[in-house]
């Protein structure tokens, strides 16, 4: 989550979190049993920073 917040340029993991409970985080994040935390897949992540770098909205 610090990496995420770091590359989508978020303040804070507080900052990630809440976008996601709001459902405006530009990625989605998954869960695992056997990890503690939540992730974003790399694939999804670099899609949203080529659109973003586009101009399009994902």
């Amino acid at each position: 989550m610090k990496e995420l917040a770091t590359v989508l340029r978020y303040p804070s993991v507080g900052a990630i979190r809440t976008a996601a409970h709001r459902g405006r985080l530009p990625v989605r994040l998954y869960q695992f049993s056997h990890k503690r935390g939540k992730f974003a897949k790399v694939e999804e992540v670099a899609a949203c920073l080529h659109a973003m770098e586009s101009g399009n909205k994902t």
